[in-house]
């Protein structure tokens, strides 16, 4: 069994979703938009470093693109496509923060605070705590 741990935002809710020999959960809130990524590509993300290495740096707190991408020192298209991922997930969110003089800057957070994969009769489990 493996799990990512991390913070998240406290109005983040979670739901549930069951499909063919796999099965999500979330909990404890129903989420307003399930998320659209099968077990398969969890597991796909977990197994992804770059996809990995941003979860560990989102755990400290919220960030924007460009940290990710300068922390990291990975591309800038590869943080986004990881992101995207992630967001897609229900793993990570994002927010627009807006500055002084109308600069405006996405920030990237964690969604839950764990994620756990499972075997058992059904097939394939996920289950996350937000």
């Amino acid at each position: 069994m493996s799990s990512a741990d991390s913070s998240r935002s406290p109005d983040t809710p979670t739901g549930s979703r069951e499909t063919q020999g796999t099965r999500t959960r979330r909990t404890p809130r129903a989420r307003s938009q399930e998320p659209t990524v099968e077990p398969t590509e969890l597991l796909s993300l977990l197994g992804d470093d770059h996809a990995r290495n941003v979860l560990r740096v989102l755990a400290d707190g919220p960030r924007p693109a460009a940290d990710l991408v300068e922390e990291l020192s990975i591309s800038r298209p590869t943080v986004y496509r990881r992101l995207d991922r992630l967001e897609s997930a229900g793993l990570v969110e994002s927010s627009m923060r807006i500055r002084e003089g109308g600069h405006h800057r996405k920030r990237f957070h964690l969604a839950v605070d764990s994620a756990e994969i499972g075997f058992d009769g059904d097939g394939l489990t996920v289950e996350v705590s937000a």
